[in-house]
């Protein structure tokens, strides 16, 4: 499919999410630094195949679509959009969903719960949250594609941390008593041990 003359993205604006699991979140800053990073904002929102409503999602996307190519779009798969399989992704909390990327050159506005303005120190990955999206056609390499722009980012709950952490408690570890020791004597190697200069070796 050609992209048309002097090609110009259509939108839709104002697109809630349902409330799913938020990952690999860059709220704050914009992702740079590493060697997929392409220097915006954006955050991945996973949610459940099953028990969420993703028909309103799916409308906007497919509508904004017709917008730019009317005679040419008719379902999802006339074209790329945002809706991934996470059961395809190898990544901890992916399994069973769907997942959508959105991203802006924008910093998003961050709210909590009601609609206060938060620092985006809160959003990790594992917590609930909910976006409000803008819908846009693009065309690379001559291939027709809608993606989602993030626009707003509202928190909605604490949940078990992406990556594992998060969850050790204090209630674990004896108090240190600093009188009379030597710290060094916590590092030194067991008796007739051989000392290494890595803990990766």
């Amino acid at each position: 499919m050609a992209a048309p003359a002097n090609f110009k993205p259509e939108f839709i604006n104002n697109i809630v999410t349902p409330i799913g699991r938020v990952s690999f979140p860059h709220l704050s800053k914009p992702d740079e630094g590493r060697q997929y990073s392409d220097g915006k904002f954006k955050a991945t929102l996973l949610l459940p195949k099953k028990g969420v409503d993703l028909g309103p999602l799916k409308t906007a996307a497919l509508k904004v679509a017709q917008k730019s190519w009317p005679s040419k779009v008719k379902t999802l798969d006339d074209f790329v959009h945002p809706f991934r399989d996470g059961d395809l992704k190898d990544a901890e909390g992916y399994k069973g969903s769907v997942f959508i990327t959105c991203k802006s050159k924008r910093r998003p506005r961050m709210v909590g719960k009601m609609k206060e303005d938060v620092d985006g120190d809160m959003f990790y990955g594992g917590c609930k949250a909910r976006f409000i999206v803008t819908a846009m056609t693009y065309m690379q390499a001559g291939k027709p594609g809608v993606t989602f722009l993030l626009d707003v980012v509202q928190f909605a709950g604490d949940g078990e941390k992406l990556g594992g952490g998060g969850g050790a408690s204090v209630d674990s570890l004896d108090e240190i008593n600093d009188e009379g020791e030597n710290p060094g004597d916590y590092a030194a190697p067991a008796e007739g041990a051989a000392s290494s200069s890595s803990f990766l070796d």
